[in-house]
């Protein structure tokens, strides 16, 4: 068993390609991010929250001072929220949610699973991914006051906030090919919420407020539908310049670029590389990182880019490494 951080890896496929203006083309590329969380093969999804009890009822006492079914509520939004994510997906079989918690909506540094207490989880569940609901709370504030304006009928008009702290803490395990556990750094996520309505009396102001459980259940869907989403590769288009004017081997090289015979545009490129013209080198090995970017090596693309900021510091160059860095963080 081992502590890891699973990071992304990238699958670059050329799309289409695009005509710009005289002095260069343009390439489209599909970028495809491999899931955030890489989950093994038949997939069996394991949910233990440790923040309820049970199921949240359809029934429930809510007041301005009181509304104790906060951890309750949104820790099995949280869990709904990441079941529909997966469930859409045929690689997932998700388990039905195990209750472990209490349902105290107390505020405190967030106890994350062990890796011990994981194992012993997913032997009794018999998953390959566990993800537990280590920690939920939430707390909100009413606050009333009026106006100085008044409303077109010369009302006096109040105003109502609720100001509210809801925040959560996941843990994710995923058992590898060998049947190593491996523990995923814990996912906290905590924002501050705001809500506001008026009204001509304060009473009114308050009762429009949305509820609080809609709150917290929302907050705890939105955060389990993310972490779902984690699991999804996802994709999107990039168009990369691609410079031709001034060198009829640019041309050339842009000639097998597009019909996707990468290896002989790398040698034409790398040809021009011995060239005295600074700026004509320049632009070759800024043409050889997009080749490298999509022949899917990223790492090349940026030293390649490297090298021709170095030669020509071209404004083209500084925008496209920061766009390759930006993919391997």
């Amino acid at each position: 068993m081992k502590n890891t951080r699973i990071r992304n890896s990238l699958f670059l496929f050329v799309a289409v390609l695009v005509a710009a203006c005289s002095s260069t083309k343009k390439i489209a590329v599909t970028i495809r991010n491999a899931p955030m969380i890489k989950a093994p093969v038949n997939t069996t999804v394991g949910v233990v929250n440790r923040a309820a009890a049970e199921k949240s009822s359809q029934l429930y006492v809510e007041t301005d001072f009181l509304y104790e079914g906060a951890a309750r509520d949104g820790s099995n939004a949280f869990c709904d929220g990441i079941t529909r994510v997966l469930t859409k997906n045929n690689s997932f079989n998700i388990l039905p949610v195990v209750y472990a918690g209490t349902n105290e909506n107390i505020h405190h540094d967030p106890v994350n699973t062990t890796i011990v207490e994981a194992e012993s989880w997913i032997k009794e569940l018999g998953c390959n991914v566990l993800i537990v609901v280590d920690y939920f709370f939430a707390d909100f504030q009413k606050e009333v006051s009026e106006s100085e304006a008044l409303n077109a009928d010369g009302e006096s008009v109040f105003k109502a906030e609720m100001i509210g702290r809801v925040e959560s803490s996941i843990s994710v395990f995923v058992v590898d090919s060998t049947g190593n556990i491996l523990a995923l750094e814990p996912l906290h996520r905590e924002d501050n919420t705001l809500n506001s309505a008026e009204g001509n009396k304060p009473g009114e102001a308050k009762k429009a407020l949305p509820a609080k459980r809609s709150i917290v259940s929302g907050w705890g869907d939105d955060f389990g539908s993310d972490v779902g989403y984690g699991f999804m590769p996802n994709e999107y288009n990039v168009k990369r310049l691609f410079f031709i004017a001034g060198n009829s081997e640019l041309k050339d090289a842009w000639k097998n670029v597009k019909n996707g015979n990468f290896a002989i545009a790398t040698k034409i490129l790398k040809e021009v590389t011995n060239t005295s013209d600074f700026t004509l080198k320049a632009k070759s090995l800024f043409n050889l990182a997009v080749v490298a970017e999509c022949m899917g090596n990223i790492n090349l693309a940026i030293n390649l880019i490297e090298q021709s900021l170095a030669i020509v510091p071209m404004p083209e160059a500084y925008s496209y490494k920061a766009d390759l860095e930006y993919l391997v963080r």
